[in-house]
């Protein structure tokens, strides 16, 4: 069982014994003193607006104080979302299985967002087996279908909707890829966005090269590219163009000793920066 989550004024209490101030330095001028008091042992609430200004005036960030709150731990939801977005593609079947155990040990939390990530991980696994679209579409369509009704996207529902993109037709697509470039200019700023944004255009990608369609991906690693040097993603840059150089040869196999040179370079790239088992992989 996990550790116990800390109260807010327990917290308050060992952030200020952290600084080493009295009970009146600290508070001065938000609350009293025995407010104070009754806050740190708990008998007393704090409102939202003066646990703000508290943490402004010592400089402690809100996502911190959660953390300290949390005996300096990530939040349960914080490290299933770092997990899945670490999972580097849908063909990564060991990282998805980990994160369905992983949710199946969470099975006592009731938060929505878990119970369709599971449900989203499991299509997954039965892609991989399958890869018929078709079914895939199937699974993930109640997902959708849960979801497509909110006037604005939590940024947890947006982790499972940006996931979720072969499940629309290519006349549904312009639409829905507008609606996301939207929600995701909201969430820029916010946790890992952009890489939020460039994994849901790759695992597209990869859905679309598994149901030998990987002209149609052309665009979309054009879009990952763009993302990626943004984010200083080397990895992620030199696997797009080496899709890339594929498609190129794809449709052009009179430039073979030009694309030669450019994967050879690709493939360079990758060994420098520690990459050998994806440059053998994608090669």
């Amino acid at each position: 069982m996990g550790k116990r989550i800390k109260k807010t004024g327990e917290t308050l209490q060992e952030i200020r014994w952290n600084l080493q101030l009295k009970v009146s330095e600290f508070y001065e001028s938000v609350i009293s003193s025995q407010y104070a008091y009754r806050c740190e042992r708990g008998s007393q609430a704090l409102g939202r607006s003066r646990l703000e200004l508290i943490l402004k005036r010592w400089s402690i960030l809100e996502d911190e104080f959660l953390f300290i709150k949390n005996n300096y731990e990530k939040a349960d939801l914080e490290k299933v979302i770092d997990k899945f977005l670490n999972i580097y593609s849908i063909q990564d079947v060991n990282k998805i299985e980990s994160l369905i155990l992983d949710l199946q040990s969470k099975s006592g939390h009731n938060y929505e967002f878990f119970q369709l990530l599971y449900k989203l991980l499991k299509s997954y696994i039965n892609f991989n087996v399958s890869r018929d679209l078709s079914l895939l579409k199937h699974e993930l369509r109640p997902i959708w279908v849960r979801l497509a009704k909110r006037e604005r996207w939590t940024y947890c529902e947006l982790v499972l909707i940006s996931n979720m993109l072969c499940i629309f037709e290519a006349s549904e697509l312009k639409t829905m890829i507008k609606r996301l470039s939207k929600e995701f200019s909201r969430y820029k700023e916010f946790k890992n966005g952009n890489r939020l944004e460039l994994k849901m255009w790759w695992n597209y990608c990869t859905v679309l090269r598994l149901c030998n369609r990987v002209i149609e991906t052309k665009y979309f690693l054009e879009k990952i590219i763009q993302i990626a040097v943004c984010l200083g993603d080397a990895l992620m840059i030199c696997e797009a163009q080496f899709r890339l150089a594929e498609i190129r040869w794809m449709e052009n196999s009179n430039e073979d000793k030009q694309l030669h040179n450019k994967v050879k370079e690709i493939l360079i790239t990758l060994n420098m920066v520690g990459h050998n088992k994806i440059a053998k992989k994608i090669c």
